[in-house]
């Protein structure tokens, strides 16, 4: 595995992670 991908992919998980917990703190409006 590249380390550039794995890097990419710790990036996306991150992201999610914070869209999770953005919509988890937030009412429901979407």
């Amino acid at each position: 595995m590249r380390a550039g991908r794995s890097l990419s992919l710790t990036n996306v998980n991150k992201v999610l992670d914070f869209m999770a917990a953005y919509h988890a703190t937030e009412p429901q409006s979407a």
